[in-house]
């Protein structure tokens, strides 16, 4: 099972030999099987437990089996015990699986990161994916759901997807490794569980052979997804760019298709959002403004398109900003250089401005409602910051964004947009700042 378990990884390319591993271990059949492989393949592993705080001290008594096994292998351990139960309470719509599998993963993610772990290795196996695979069919799912488990999703991998559960239960028995049992997998209270004792019995009495051909078919649906997202992704390219951290995605993309609903799901499911949103967008399509969530993202409708970002949760920044390089933290770099008139080169990203007119240091904060700004058009007439950008046909996400440098309470400059008429080059002006401002997404 070894060579198998290395076939696998090399075939589907899932991480170099000298790759740092986290992995995910319940204490149980699959993931200390994983982990013996790991140890046997070689390299730097972690491994990490959480502890779900159920079972009536069955989780207690896994975290502390994991934990002597790393101290008797001398294996970096991490742990954390969260009351899932407890949180469901304040967690409505989510059940124990799904708010524990945020839970898990969220927290993985911040041990992968902070001790600079290259991948974080789980132990689902082929059993899992046609699990998944069934659970799926039951619920009505389109083809993105009928592909099971992905090898690699961003840092998880899952090098077992070739493995069943009968090859590891062997393993196990052969090489006498240790695990606990955990008496949840014996109740069908679970849906996954319902179809491991029932269901797919059921259908290995009409093919003996059931597990293996069904994974045909799940290979073969990712096949036909992974040749789908190639002829999207050649098809929209000229429709979708990425600017200042946003997917704007043109509304003419979808002109020439004859199920738009369908189509722009098609588009929009990798960012979490679902059918019914996708028809309220359509709905929406000419309200300017109208905002959509998934999970991790938002989504705004603007004038000529549909722009998305991340979720990030609302910052005030506020700068003191100086001659030479001035780091942003999270906003990029902001450099000023003082410079004579007859080095002046317009173009690129830098802005210039009259240095007699500026004292420093100078400032740069968010936009504020009673800002007021003065742009060339109007030679000096004041006009309010908010009124500036809905005249600029900004969208939502670059409006909130947005910066201004000040001098003093003056606005002299929209962060790399424009600079204040009050604070323009003249052919007379002797001495001039250039601003050259790098936002962190380009």
């Amino acid at each position: 099972m070894y060579n198998k378990f290395i076939e696998y990884i090399e075939k589907e390319n899932l991480f170099p030999d000298n790759a740092k591993i986290l992995i995910a271990v319940s204490g149980g059949k699959d993931s200390m099987v994983l982990v013996d492989l790991l140890l046997k393949m070689g390299g730097d592993i972690g491994i990490a437990h959480f502890n779900h705080m159920t079972r009536r001290g069955e989780s207690d008594r896994d975290q502390r089996f994991v934990e002597k096994f790393c101290k008797t292998k001398s294996i970096m351990f991490y742990t954390i015990s969260v009351d899932i139960n407890k949180m469901l309470n304040n967690k409505k719509g989510k059940n124990f699986q799904d708010l524990a599998r945020t839970q898990r993963y969220g927290w993985l993610e911040k041990i992968r990161s902070e001790n600079n772990y290259d991948f974080i290795v789980t132990a689902h196996h082929k059993n899992d994916n046609i699990e998944t695979f069934l659970y799926k069919i039951s619920r009505g799912s389109g083809v993105k759901g009928l592909v099971g488990i992905r090898a690699k999703n961003g840092f998880v991998v899952r090098p077992m997807l070739s493995i069943s559960s009968e090859e590891i239960s062997e393993y196990i028995e052969k090489h006498k490794i240790p695990f606990v049992e955990d008496s949840s997998n014996s109740s069908d209270d679970y849906n996954r569980n319902f179809i491991r004792h029932n269901i797919i019995p059921q259908f290995e009495e009409l093919n003996s052979n059931f597990v293996n051909r069904i994974s045909v078919t799940i290979d073969n649906l990712k096949k036909v997804d992974s040749q789908f997202d190639f002829l999207m992704d050649a098809y929209t390219a000229k429709y979708i760019c990425r600017k200042r951290g946003q997917i704007i995605i043109s509304k003419s993309v979808l002109e020439r298709v004859p199920k738009k609903r369908d189509f722009l799901f098609f588009l929009l499911q990798k960012y979490g959002f679902n059918i019914s949103q996708v028809q309220d967008m359509l709905n929406s399509i000419d309200r300017v403004g109208a905002l959509f969530e998934s999970d991790m993202f938002v989504l705004v409708i603007d004038r000529v398109s549909f722009v998305i970002k991340g979720k990030s949760s609302a910052e005030s920044h506020e700068f003191s900003v100086v001659l030479g390089k001035n780091e942003l933290e999270g906003n990029g770099v902001i450099e000023i250089e003082q410079i004579d008139n007859t080095d002046l080169k317009f173009g690129g990203r830098n802005f210039f401005i009259d240095a007699s007119k500026v004292n420093f240091p100078m400032h740069l904060r968010n936009w504020r409602a009673g800002d007021v700004f003065k742009p060339f058009g109007l030679k000096g007439k004041g006009k309010k910051i908010k009124d500036y950008f809905t005249n600029l046909k900004m969208n939502r996400f670059d409006k909130e964004n947005a910066l201004v440098l000040l001098n003093g309470d003056e606005v002299c400059m929209v962060l790399g947009v424009e600079i204040s008429y009050d604070y323009r080059v003249r052919e007379t002006t002797k001495k001039i700042l250039k601003v050259d401002y790098k936002p962190i997404f380009v």
